[in-house]
């Protein structure tokens, strides 16, 4: 397999790499069947450098967890590897710009299941401008990636609804169903 994360590393394509602390690649089994894609780094993961450690990323390992998966089974990074300023979405020419780090990331490890964790991430692995609520909770075969979309943590976390939390938690707990179903497609990837 090819190591990407020096590749990656040393990126300077957008401005966004002079103002973050450290790129955060991602982590987890290079080797995985399923990768999952969130947004960008916030403040927590460019301070260590580990995608998804934040208040966001807790609640994400911590259901993932609860569903018997662990950090072993899964490989998780972003669309974005430099944190936006202010925690901003990042803009279409930063996405651009590191959709080739993503690439990178996604033909080396080759899963077949990538969950898109909110809005941005499915946006850019469906290519079309979105809410994340015309694709949470949905599937996608998309140039032979098995594509399932859930809600990003954040969200969750604002809202704090006993419903949201709860739909959160079904999402994931779906995710060892769809990887059999994405396994069973003639297509996908891996």
């Amino acid at each position: 397999m090819f190591d990407f994360e020096e590749t990656i590393s040393n990126c300077h394509r957008c401005i966004l790499r002079e103002g973050c602390t450290r790129v955060v690649v991602g982590s987890g089994n290079k080797e995985s069947e399923i990768v999952f894609l969130g947004e960008a780094p916030g403040v927590e993961e460019d301070a260590q450098g580990i995608a998804f450690i934040g208040k966001s990323g807790k609640l994400l390992r911590n259901t993932l967890q609860q569903h018997g998966m662990k950090l072993e089974d899964f490989y998780i990074t972003n669309v974005i590897k430099c944190r936006p300023p202010n925690n901003r979405t990042p803009n279409k020419k930063e996405i651009a710009n590191c959709g080739f780090n993503t690439e990178l990331i996604l033909s080396s490890i080759n899963p077949y299941l990538i969950i898109a964790v909110g809005a941005t991430a499915a946006e850019y692995l469906l290519g079309t401008k979105i809410t994340g609520s015309q694709v949470n909770n949905k599937t996608f075969i998309k140039s032979g990636r098995y594509i399932y979309c859930i809600r990003h943590p954040a969200y969750i976390l604002r809202s704090r609804t006993e419903s949201n939390l709860a739909e959160f938690d079904n999402s994931i707990a779906k995710i060892p169903l769809l990887l059999i179903k994405a396994k069973s497609k003639q297509g996908v990837h891996k």
